[in-house]
């Protein structure tokens, strides 16, 4: 029927081309289309096709799953003990750490989707070490 539908498409917009020569082709399948599926090219009946209507099949519910979430470091400024340049010197020096594992993943990363993730993390963590400088 596939095939069927094509040619009475292919030869409705050929039809609506000869009346309106300045549309493109691509409109004209379209409109031809939308003449389709309404029933008004001839020899075309379309009665509501419902779709069949398929269970769902029940999905294994996992316990425990861990679930990522953005780290923010931060300093708790009471019950401190040291300096908070010596904290900030730490908090620092952790941010560093997880840049550089950040940016050798970006190298690894060989897919786009994983390396632009990566690239937000980099950004982000940036964004927290300009916080503490």
């Amino acid at each position: 029927m596939a095939a069927n539908a094509l040619k009475k498409i292919t030869a409705e917009a050929k039809r609506i081309r000869k009346r309106h020569p300045s549309q493109s082709w691509k409109s004209a399948v379209k409109e031809a289309g939308r003449k389709y599926r309404t029933g008004k090219i001839s020899g075309v009946r379309r009665s509501g096709v419902k779709k069949k209507k398929v269970a769902k099949r029940p999905r294994k519910r996992v316990a425990g799953k861990a679930v990522k979430r953005h780290r923010v470091t931060h300093v708790e400024h009471y019950g401190v003990i040291g300096s908070l340049a010596s904290h900030k010197k730490a908090v620092r020096h952790l941010l560093d750490e997880r840049l550089s594992k950040n940016l050798l993943a970006i190298e690894k990363a060989t897919t786009k989707p994983k390396k632009k993730k990566l690239l937000k993390k980099k950004a982000l963590i940036k964004r927290e070490m300009n916080a503490f400088r």
